[in-house]
Formats: C-alpha cells, sequence, structure tokens
C-alpha cells in the first residue's frame, strides 16, 4: 500500500470513529467500485466465522504465552503500583490522538491525568521485561480512571429483554439457571430477603421470590435470587450458552450487549480496569468496552462472545466507556 493510500485509511478511520462516516457507507461505496471486492469480502466473512472479531485498526505485534503476559503483568504491577496515584495496571489498547491504535499494550491507570510540567516523575514507555530469558518491549499507555455512575436499571441461560424490579430500583434479568436461580445486579437488589419482580417481555410482571445473596463492594457487583418457575425462565432468557473466561491476550475481541432495547456491538478495549462509580463507590477488575453503549436501566445486562459465550454483565457507564464484570467471578462469588 502507497504512503497516500495508508493516509486516506487513517484519515477515513479517524472519521468512522469520530461518527462523520458509518461503515457501511464505506462499505457499499467500495463494493460498488471494485466489483472484485465481493468475493473476496465473502472468503474473508466465511474464514472468519469461528474467529472474534478483533478491533480492525489496530497493531499487534507481541509473541507472548499467556504465562508470559502475566510475568509481563506482574512486574508492571510491581513497578508502578508503589506510586501514590496509580490505581491499577492492566492489559488493553493503546491510544493515539483519541483512537485505538496498538493492542497488547500495558494501561498504567491513574485517578487524574496531570500536564508532564505538574508531574515529578512522569511514566514514560516502553516498559521492558525479560521472560524466559528474552526480553520483551511493550507500549504503555497513561489513561486515567474512568468515572460515572452505576446504571440501574453448569449451561447458564442468559437473560433476553426482560427486567428486574426491587424496590425502586430496576435493572436488567443477567442470567437463570434451570434451578430456578436468577442472577442481577447487587447495586439494584441493595439487600438480602428483599422481594424480586421480574417484567417479561410484553409486559406482564411475575414474583420471582427473594434475594438470596447479594453483593456490590470493589470486587463483585450481583446478586441471586429466586425461585422462578421454568416455564417462566424458558420466557425470560435465551437459550443455555457456554461461559466464556477471557484470556490477557483477548482484550479487544468483539461483543455483543444484549439490552431490553435489543442486542448492540462493541468491542472490549481493556481488561482488569478499574472504575470509579462516584457514591456507589469503585470497582476494579471490570472489562472496558469501547464507547458507551448502554443506558440507564442496562446494569445487569448480558455480554456475549460472537459466538454466543456469555462473557459478563453490564456494571455501568464510566466516562465514555461500558462497563462489565466477568460473569464466572458473578457466579463463583454467589454459590
Amino acid at each position: 500500500m502507497s504512503a497516500s493510500s495508508s493516509g486516506v485509511v487513517l484519515e477515513a478511520l479517524g472519521a468512522i470513529q469520530s461518527g462523520q462516516l458509518s461503515i457501511e457507507e464505506v462499505l457499499r461505496a467500495s463494493l460498488r467500485a471494485n466489483p472484485g471486492m465481493k468475493g473476496w469480502l465473502e472468503e474473508k466473512l466465511a474464514r472468519s466465522k469461528d474467529q472474534d472479531r478483533r478491533i480492525p485498526w489496530v497493531r499487534r505485534q507481541l509473541k507472548l504465552s499467556e504465562s508470559g503476559r502475566e510475568k509481563v503483568l506482574t512486574a508492571a504491577r510491581r513497578k508502578f503500583l508503589r506510586r501514590r496515584d496509580v490505581v491499577g495496571v492492566s492489559w488493553g489498547v493503546k491510544y493515539t490522538g483519541g483512537l485505538p491504535r496498538q493492542a497488547d499494550s500495558l494501561i498504567v491507570w491513574v485517578r487524574k491525568k496531570k500536564p508532564p510540567r505538574e508531574v515529578r516523575s512522569l511514566i514514560e514507555g516502553p516498559f521492558q521485561a525479560r521472560v524466559e530469558g528474552v526480553r520483551h518491549t511493550v507500549m504503555l499507555d497513561v489513561q486515567e480512571l474512568p468515572t460515572g455512575t452505576k446504571q440501574w436499571g453448569t449451561p447458564v441461560r442468559p437473560g433476553n429483554l426482560t427486567q428486574v424490579r426491587v424496590g425502586d430500583k430496576l435493572g436488567t434479568l443477567s442470567a437463570a439457571f434451570d434451578t430456578g436461580d436468577i442472577y442481577f445486579s447487587g447495586h439494584v437488589a441493595k439487600a438480602t430477603g428483599r422481594q424480586v419482580t421480574v417484567l417479561l417481555p410484553g409486559g406482564r410482571s411475575i414474583p420471582a421470590g427473594v434475594v438470596r445473596r447479594y453483593r456490590d463492594d470493589e470486587e463483585i457487583d450481583g446478586a441471586r435470587a429466586g425461585p422462578l418457575q421454568a416455564n417462566d425462565i424458558a420466557r425470560a432468557t435465551r437459550s443455555p450458552v457456554r461461559v466464556r473466561t477471557l484470556k490477557s491476550s483477548e482484550h479487544d475481541i468483539g461483543v455483543r450487549v444484549i439490552t431490553v432495547d435489543g442486542e448492540r456491538r462493541s468491542w472490549i478495549d481493556a481488561l482488569e480496569a478499574p472504575a470509579d462509580f462516584g457514591v456507589d463507590g469503585r470497582m476494579r477488575s471490570l472489562i472496558r468496552l469501547a464507547g458507551r453503549v448502554t443506558a440507564e436501566g442496562d446494569s445487569g445486562a448480558c455480554v456475549l462472545d460472537d459466538a454466543g459465550r456469555l462473557i459478563g454483565f453490564v456494571v455501568g457507564s464510566a466516562d465514555k466507556h461500558t462497563m462489565v464484570i466477568r460473569a464466572e467471578g458473578v457466579f463463583n462469588a454467589l454459590q
């Protein structure tokens, strides 16, 4: 690709990211201008059906095993978490000029980004780490702690267009099991013993027992209630799916967020991310999505990969991003 073509591609990606152009517009124009592109596109789509979508315009160059990545992350945390302004370190995508550019980067989370002149010691990259005798160079990106508000709002059955009400709080049904147990957001539940109502698609309200267990703290935001009758579980959920546990290298894959208003698509752009929800407290080890794709009442909405496997549940929005908690963490904590 020539330098001039590369420049046009980068400009187009920037325009798509900012909303000036839509991906559909670009694809339709490309197919009209180049009829041969249709065959190429069909071949690519057929090949990628069983593969995760990745943020298309980022670079990936780090060749490290999962255990190697853990060693690099441990070394980076040992170095940076000693600083008072640093609240976390995780794998993610490095942003340049407001756009995601480099996967396999280390994100250093700080409470507040300051101008270089106000910082006594700058956090500068790249980060050098030796793993099994080989030196690896990893890009660094300093990002501000996401802040915002939580959104009220075995095989596992993801929730489907169904809401949960506890008192005056409304959230989204996260998941259910054939045992009658249902899961939703801990900040909607608030306490054990409270009556739970499920609002099925179409508006029908049914009792769903009481809150049996809940947590709403720095690590877990989830609640378990029930029982919900088997025929009502079938109406409130999708078909059973497997839970997917993400590896640290899977910090830029495509996801689908299932809200009561329908399905929304996004990408993961950071794992193990912290967030500050103001009066609702801070959380750590969340999954951050590229962009804010949820609204008030979407707390608990399930997040699936493109193959339909369950990844996690929406906690809330912080700045311009939707924050998600891992599904396996919620299930393990509330057993």
